[in-house]
């Protein structure tokens, strides 16, 4: 029998109603199920037809279970594979290309050395960053998101530099200019490994300074 998975996180309506609403249709042969994942065997197939992924950008485990099921057949649904070539940055340039209204957007280099890098390995790149010419192609307001992940996760609102640049973490940022038809300006800087404050938080200043790559 052609069974179709679904895998998620911490949601709760949706994976329910979903099984819910294909098995109550009951199609001849088809049955929708909730998955549960133990030890993954490589190259077998995972026994679904069609798995819906609700988790996988947060759970790199279960990111290798999609990618072995597609490769044995399975049609997951989203595309495991996508992920390893995601950022947001890429994304809104493509739309930007595809003539979708994109606001601006700047990428960030890293406020702190990646795990195995050292100052050697940041030689190309420019010292002090150039704050004001940043700052007025984006304007303020504007918001900060991470350079990947998903769910609004650490999406802050900043309104002035001194607001911007004590609250920077490390990971790649991006920025955002004034918003679609110029109402909101937005900064996305694509960061990751925000903690401590969840989606929609005002950013307030820190005491901590930025590091000397971001002086100013």
């Amino acid at each position: 029998m052609p069974k179709i998975g679904i895998i998620y996180g911490m949601e709760n309506s949706f994976p329910s109603a979903l099984v819910e609403r294909i098995n109550s249709r009951n199609v001849p042969e088809v049955e929708a199920e909730h998955i549960r994942i133990g030890g993954i065997r490589m190259a077998e197939p995972s026994g679904y037809r069609v798995i819906v992924d609700r988790i996988s950008h947060d759970v790199e485990f279960y990111r290798a279970y999609l990618k072995n099921a597609a490769l044995n057949g399975t049609i997951v649904i989203n595309n495991p594979f996508w992920w390893s070539a995601d950022d947001k940055f890429f994304n809104y340039a493509l739309a930007s290309k595809l003539g979708v209204a994109v606001p601006k957007t700047v990428i960030l280099p890293h406020k702190t050395h990646p795990p195995g890098t050292t100052v050697q390995s940041m030689r190309n790149l420019k010292f002090p960053l150039n704050w004001d010419e940043i700052f007025d192609y984006i304007g303020f307001p504007a918001f900060l998101k991470p350079f990947s992940g998903g769910g609004w996760k650490h999406v802050f609102k900043v309104d002035s530099p001194e607001e911007f640049l004590p609250s920077l973490r490390s990971d790649r940022h991006v920025v955002h200019d004034p918003a679609i038809g110029g109402r909101v300006r937005r900064i996305f800087p694509l960061l990751r490994g925000w903690a401590g404050k969840s989606a929609g938080d005002e950013i307030r200043p820190q005491t901590a300074s930025p590091s000397a790559i971001f002086a100013g």
